[in-house]
């Protein structure tokens, strides 16, 4: 009877196999920005490279994921969201199971209701994206609203694009990536100032207007406030690519299982073991033998918390 229900836990597993673990092709995302919205259009091909077919796919997404549709190439497929330390998980139930070696390629629309903020006639749009460690190419194209478009690309754009282009109407932005961790952009544009028509010249006075010393000192007081918000952004988002950087390098040497183990300890700043073993769909035994080898290496730490272990990098990592 026990063995009849190992071999029912097997088949559950495999059957429940997350895309994390599979090769990812090209990761190809088409954002649209309407305003403070951003419309999302994202092609994942993937490719199974497990001893096992795939039954149904799991990929993690950033931002909020609303009015969310899914497809193949013979059309829509039922996809379920759930969210998991602020990430959005979407499980995609395929039409048919992909065997050994087979390719897929899943279409995602959503829309992204939070990602854009309208400060001091500036538009802030600050996304990332979720990448795993297996994506082998990733193609970004933002599409600005029309009318509007950037004061200075070197500034206004981070990190710095690709390409930069317009199809007539709106400025495009582009980025590719081959084998990204993660991605990250931030992106500052402001709609261009329409030129009022011609109007008769005033009539004389004896008295020009003035212009008042505190309305003055107010325009320029907001001008600071943002010129400083935006530098503290910059200067986050520069020191956490270094850090991202440098951790990546020095997880590079080890072990593919291990690497993929660290990947998400250092994106989460902190995950329960249980989640952990999820995400990486490893076994219990297996993760936790992975876990004491890298504590013992002082790659690791762990706190207890109650009947629970919370895992992190090590401060040595980190420096």
């Amino acid at each position: 009877m026990k063995k009849n229900k190992l071999v029912l836990l097997l088949i559950l597993l495999t059957a429940f196999s997350s895309v994390s673990a599979q090769e990812i092709l090209e990761y190809d995302a088409m954002i649209t920005a309407d305003d403070t919205v951003l419309f999302e259009d994202i092609t994942i091909t993937v490719r199974n490279n497990h001893e096992s077919s795939l039954r149904r796919l799991t990929y993690p997404f950033s931002g909020d994921v609303d009015e969310l549709k899914t497809f193949d190439n013979d059309g829509g497929l039922e996809s379920l969201v759930d969210v998991r330390s602020g990430t959005n998980y979407v499980t995609t139930e395929l039409r048919e199971s992909i065997d050994t070696n087979e390719n897929i390629t899943i279409f995602y629309e959503f829309i992204d209701p939070f990602s854009v903020t309208f400060f001091n006639n500036s538009y802030i749009l600050s996304t990332s994206f979720s990448l795993l460690a297996n994506v082998k190419k990733f193609n970004l194209a933002l599409r600005l609203p029309d009318g509007t478009g950037l004061g200075d690309p070197d500034v206004d754009v981070v990190p710095a694009p690709t390409e930069i282009t317009s199809d007539g109407r709106a400025v495009i932005l582009k980025w590719t990536e081959n084998n990204p961790s993660d991605f990250r952009i931030f992106v500052r544009y402001n709609k261009f100032l329409e030129t009022p028509p011609p109007t008769s010249p005033p009539p004389s006075t004896s008295k020009p207007p003035v212009q008042t010393g505190p309305t003055i000192r107010s325009d320029m007081l907001l001008l600071g406030l943002s010129t400083l918000m935006f530098l503290f952004f910059i200067i986050l988002l520069v020191l956490n690519l270094k850090r991202n950087t440098r951790i990546k390098d020095k997880i590079d040497i080890l072990k593919e299982d291990e690497q993929l183990i660290l990947k998400i300890v250092a994106d989460e700043d902190g995950i329960e073991q249980r989640e952990l073993q999820r995400r990486c769909d490893f076994s219990k035994t297996k993760i936790s033998k992975i876990l004491s080898e890298l504590e013992k290496r002082e790659v690791i730490r762990k706190e207890s918390m109650g009947k629970k272990n919370k895992v992190y990098l090590a401060h040595k990592l980190k420096e």
